[in-house]
Formats: C-alpha cells, sequence, structure tokens
C-alpha cells in the first residue's frame, strides 16, 4: 500500500533544501544549514505522517485488501509510457519545448539502459546503469553542444 503512495509523492520531497542545507553545513554555515535541514526533515515527517494517516482511514472505512495478482501489461504499453513521461516531465518540470527531443532521448537512454543494467547485472545495479547511461548522454550532448557553439 505504502510502496504505491511513494510512487505518487516522490515530486513532493524537498530535494533541493536538503541539498541546500547539506551545503550550507558543509561550509560552516551551521545556524543557515540547521534551519534548512529541520525544514525539510519537517517535509518529509509531514508526508510519512499522511501518508500513514490516510492508509488507517482507507483500512478502516474499506477493511484490509488482499493482494491481487500482478496482470502483464501488453507490449505496447512501453512504448506509449517512452513518449508520455517524458512529454509528463516536462509538463512538471516546466521545460522549454524545444528541449524535448532532449528529454525524450535521456528517457529512452535510461531506459534502455537500465534495462540492460538488470540484465546484466540485476535489478539494484540496473537503475544504477540506467542512471548512468543518461547521465553520459546527457553529458555528452551537452558539450557536443558547446563546441558546435564555439565554431
Amino acid at each position: 500500500m505504502f510502496l504505491a503512495s511513494l510512487g505518487g509523492m516522490i515530486v513532493l520531497l524537498p530535494g533541493l533544501p536538503l541539498t541546500t542545507a547539506m551545503t550550507e553545513l558543509s561550509s560552516r554555515h551551521l545556524a543557515a544549514g540547521t534551519a534548512r535541514l529541520s525544514g525539510a526533515m519537517m517535509v518529509f515527517l509531514s508526508i510519512g505522517f499522511g501518508v500513514a494517516l490516510g492508509g488507517t482511514i482507507d483500512q478502516r472505512i474499506f477493511g484490509m485488501r488482499h493482494a491481487a495478482a500482478i496482470a502483464a501489461l501488453p507490449a505496447w504499453t512501453e512504448a506509449a509510457a517512452l513518449v508520455v513521461a517524458p512529454l509528463a516531465l516536462m509538463v512538471l518540470l516546466r521545460a522549454p519545448r524545444r528541449d524535448a527531443p532532449w528529454v525524450m532521448m535521456a528517457c529512452a537512454l535510461a531506459f534502455i539502459g537500465g534495462r540492460l543494467g538488470a540484465a546484466w547485472l540485476g535489478p539494484e545495479l540496473g537503475l544504477l546503469v540506467g542512471a548512468l547511461t543518461a547521465g553520459s548522454g546527457e553529458a555528452t550532448a551537452t558539450r557536443a553542444g558547446c563546441a558546435a557553439r564555439r565554431r
């Protein structure tokens, strides 16, 4: 139950405030870093309590649900997801339309790298391979774009 909730809540996690807090703490700005870290932790706690409270209320109203068998989706759904998901991320992150091909390419590279990595190294390290593939592709595209602009 909570795993399905996590997928929808992941965009609400305070990644930037947490990163900023760690940067300030490491640069010895202790008061500002502690304040930002406390704020990020309060967001984590709020999300956690909200999910737990919602799950408890759901269980009290509708009762305990039994796990259903997972049905395999048709093969065309992966292709549709590779088109729809990057576009949805562009809307969520307010990316300019001109970057759509690059975003779609990065998502496709991450997907292909993750699948190949999972086949070779297992599902845990497959995610790492997918992330490294997308990051390497992004760095290569950025360098190629910078080199083209210098000419």
